[in-house]
């Protein structure tokens, strides 16, 4: 579940365009304002923003990170002494360690550098109380009027507010991703993309817990002759039927649920009506069906033509099992069909 190295570049191009925007307002506004020294600190920043989209070309992250970090903290430190505390450039200290955290995050996901983010958020955290202090003892170099002030430290206010709030969102959506991602694969068999065992046996507890089990029905399938399958043709092509015969399933389960219960033993549970449910020999219902797609699909592996059938033991829950009785009872007709022929559904 790593995330691609092109996304993560497609992300910071589009950061890095951001942050290079902001730089070109800022340079605008002290230019407007007359904070020639700010002028200058910004034209050096939109350069080396500028210069930043060759780090991530190349997948410098870690370069990038320290140079973006270095950058804001530096320009927020000359941007208080130039114009006041008042001004609210101090706050881009918490949109650097949001920023820090979210690509630190994301780095990790993609195999790519990281850099320190302790390191780096002590930065941050040392250069707000820094601020604050040298702001205490010496005036602004250049005096805004309280209008441009209010207008500037609300913009630096809600541009920082905006920015940690997205990427928090983003890390908090990619998480909840990565935990749904999780509980997917933990519930699905890698194989076949069927659940697994693990999933069927806590969704039948629930359902029995439930209490109304009326009309359900359990199917337990295992496909004939498997080991010799394997032993004649390989391991690869093995797989090869496992996945074709559970992709059957899945097709012609008509809502019920299937499962890969283990090895070549897949299982399928959920309600039917009975008059849906026939005994073998009888086209069009849906476990017969099943059995029939399987026993004519032209199974064929490195040009050789396979035989694949599957039997089929079926059982109707009768309110007087438990879900393993159940289980075994759909079992031990598997086995009757394997006794009596294979290729057959027994009812």
């Amino acid at each position: 579940m790593n995330i691609n190295g092109n996304q993560i570049k497609s992300s910071l191009y589009l950061g890095n365009i951001l942050i290079l925007a902001a730089h070109v307002f800022l340079l605008v506004f002290f230019a407007l304002t007359q904070v020639q020294f700010m002028v200058i600190v910004n034209v050096v920043s939109v350069l080396t923003y500028i210069s930043l989209f060759l780090a991530i070309r190349y997948e410098k992250s870690r370069l990038y990170i320290w140079v973006t970090l270095l950058e804001i903290v530096v320009h927020m430190l000359l941007a208080v002494a130039c114009v006041g505390w008042s001004c609210g450039f101090q706050y881009y200290c918490f949109g650097a360690i949001a920023m820090v955290f979210y690509t630190d995050y994301f780095f990790a996901r993609a195999r790519m550098d990281r850099a320190n983010t302790v390191v780096l958020s002590l930065i941050c955290g040392v250069s707000f109380p820094a601020a604050l202090i040298f702001s205490r003892y010496y005036p602004p170099k250049y005096e805004l009027h309280e209008l441009v002030v209010i207008g500037i430290v609300l913009a630096n206010a809600l541009f920082m507010m905006a920015f940690a709030a997205v990427c928090f969102w983003l890390q908090v959506s990619r998480a909840d991703f990565y935990e749904n991602e999780l509980t997917r694969q933990a519930n699905h068999d890698k194989l076949t993309g069927l659940v697994n065992r693990n999933y069927l046996i806590e969704y039948l507890q629930k359902v029995y817990d439930g209490g109304d089990m009326s009309e359900y029905w359990l199917a337990m399938m295992d496909i004939d002759d498997f080991k010799k399958i394997n032993d004649t043709y390989g391991h690869n092509c093995g797989d090869y039927v496992l996945k074709t015969v559970a992709a059957l399933i899945a097709e012609n389960s008509c809502g019920m649920i299937p499962c890969r219960w283990g090895g070549e033993e897949f299982i399928l549970v959920g309600q039917m009506a009975e008059h849906r449910v026939q005994v073998p020999g009888s086209a069009g219902f849906v476990l017969e069906k099943l059995r029939r797609a399987v026993e004519r699909y032209p199974f064929k592996y490195e040009n050789r033509e396979i035989k694949v059938t599957v039997t089929i033991g079926l059982s109707k829950y009768t309110g007087e099992q438990t879900v393993d009785e159940w289980i075994n009872e759909s079992d031990t007709k598997l086995y009757q069909g394997k006794q009596s022929g294979k290729n057959r559904l027994i009812v």
